[in-house]
């Protein structure tokens, strides 16, 4: 793969499920299987909430990030929330994770949060390393759940 400049990112509309689903017939193997279908961002897309990012190389999907706020009932900002960030292996290294990044945090400063949150597993040293580059600080915090599919890996 070689380097570009025509990296680009976008908030996915309704419109664009047929880009999603061409990242997906590429890529979707690094996804379980059927996930997500096109049910899915459909209903997904209309939250305001919620957002997907999605990253293109010369029009061509290669990465996705999916950022969602979480509300607060009181006067507190909150954060967005990047649930999900997914960069295809061939263009990993060329600057798609940190522009999937910089869109989430543009849209985070627009509705004037807090600023950002996101999970990075205690193993993966590459993600870790990639947010401490950003600037992002890392802190130990306890999490917590209860699996209703056993099996099911929801990070």
């Amino acid at each position: 793969m070689e380097s570009t400049d025509e990296i680009r990112t976008m908030v996915m509309t309704r419109e664009d499920l047929p880009i999603l689903e061409r990242f997906l017939a590429h890529y979707g193997e690094s996804f379980e299987p059927g996930r997500p279908s096109r049910a899915t961002f459909d209903e997904f897309i209309h939250l305001d909430s919620a957002r997907c990012i999605l990253a293109l190389a010369d029009e061509e999907p290669i990465g996705l990030c999916v950022a969602v706020r979480i509300p607060k009932l009181d006067t507190r900002t909150g954060f967005l929330f990047i649930d999900e960030i997914y960069v295809a292996e061939p263009w990993r290294r060329f600057g798609a994770g940190r522009r999937l990044i910089a869109h989430a945090e543009k849209l985070a400063k627009e509705r004037r949060l807090a600023g950002i949150r996101l999970l990075a597993r205690p193993v993966d040293e590459a993600a870790q390393a990639f947010y401490a580059a950003l600037g992002y600080a890392g802190s130990v915090t306890l999490f917590h759940e209860r699996l209703f599919v056993q099996g099911a890996d929801q990070i």
